[in-house]
């Protein structure tokens, strides 16, 4: 009885294979299509660009020395202030100096006196020589009397004029427009001439320059597009991205270093709102120039292999195709594709996980900004 049962159940499910033959076959062949996030390739014109950092240096740097030894009298500012070019930072005593120069131009007149005295006597000397009234060697010898006085009376105008330089030293000015540091000697102190420490240092903030370094490959095409224009950089904060400047690339240094493979390059930037600051890290950008009709699209679509960057492209027929691509610079969230993709292809952007090259999606939440973009 047990066997008659076995013979019924094996009968009974070969008798449900063969009505249904195809039951298995079709459960195997309903591959569920993968839902995925898409965005557009799109075509534009973009501004080629070199990337690299820096730091701002003080386009005039003065370190205030005296040029006359003395008491400082007076200090005219403040610690960190603001000075123009010309305005009056430091009085030394000026009393030693006046002196000097009352006695020099005392001096001078005196030598000026004598010297007008001894033309008066030469002038009446040569009216009595037509009359042999006078020896030739007595009226050489006045000549030569007025003219070692008037050496003399430029002597003395030398004299004058190094000591009114002198008084004018006590009054020491900026020599550049700029933000003054801290005092590095106080008002009382007796100061030396030409102490090469200093009064005080003042930088120029406004305008100011910013140094960076670029590779050799680089420094070629940098070099070779300054003989055509002028080129754009711009200058961000590395701690604060809202600060932001324009400036304008001039110097390119004369040697490549050897060890780095590096050259050092400047920038100037006006710099009005006094945001950047010397010693300041900064990004910098070297705009180049423009390059047109090439294809964009979200950085999201990158996908890295041991071979390099692929990305899924969605077919017509909602399967997907693997593509290798190549990859330029660095839009923003967008990225330049050289080669792989086209202008308006779709590509997938989120549940690249689960693909395969001709797996089949479903578009569940297409991307709208690149085809803004494209518009």
């Amino acid at each position: 009885m047990k066997s008659l049962n076995v013979l019924c159940l094996i009968f009974g499910l070969g008798l449900i294979f063969v009505l249904c033959p195809g039951c298995g076959k079709k459960k195997a062949d309903e591959i569920p299509a993968h839902p995925v996030t898409v965005t557009q390739a799109y075509s534009t014109n973009v501004m080629r660009y070199i990337d690299t950092i820096g730091s701002c240096v003080s386009s005039a740097k003065v370190t205030v020395i005296s040029q006359v030894s003395g008491q400082i009298m007076k200090i005219h500012f403040v610690q960190g202030q603001e000075v123009k070019a010309g305005d009056l930072l430091y009085t030394i005593d000026p009393r030693p100096y006046q002196a000097s120069l009352n006695n020099a131009v005392a001096t001078m007149a005196k030598d000026e006196a004598q010297l007008e005295l001894n033309r008066l006597i030469l002038k009446r000397n040569l009216s009595l020589a037509p009359g042999h009234y006078i020896s030739l060697q007595d009226l050489d010898k006045y000549r030569i009397q007025v003219d070692m006085l008037e050496a003399v009376v430029d002597a003395d105008a030398a004299q004058v004029d190094a000591a009114a330089i002198n008084l004018d030293y006590c009054y020491i000015k900026s020599p550049v427009t700029g933000k003054t540091g801290i005092y590095l000697v106080n008002e009382g102190n007796v100061i030396s001439a030409n102490d090469p420490n200093g009064l005080v240092t003042i930088q120029t903030i406004s305008p100011i320059y910013a140094d960076f370094i670029i590779t050799e490959a680089e420094m070629m095409v940098v070099r070779k597009l300054m003989q055509q224009k002028k080129l754009q950089v711009d200058v961000t904060s590395m701690e604060d991205v809202s600060i932001r400047e324009r400036g304008e690339l001039f110097f390119l240094d004369n040697e490549v270093n050897s060890l780095a493979g590096t050259v050092k390059v400047r920038a100037i930037c006006q710099n009005q709102n006094k945001d950047l600051w010397p010693g300041q890290f900064i990004n910098v950008r070297i705009l180049l120039d423009e390059i047109k009709d090439v294809v964009l699209a979200s950085y999201a679509i990158v996908q890295i292999s041991a071979k390099g960057p692929f990305t899924f492209v969605v077919k017509p027929d909602s399967t997907v195709d693997l593509r290798p691509i190549k990859l330029g610079q660095r839009f923003g969230d967008d990225i330049l594709i050289e080669t792989g993709v086209k202008a308006g292809e779709q590509l997938v952007v989120s549940g690249q996980l689960m693909l395969r090259p001709d797996s089949r999606v479903k578009v569940v939440s297409p991307d709208t900004k690149s085809e803004k973009k494209q518009k």
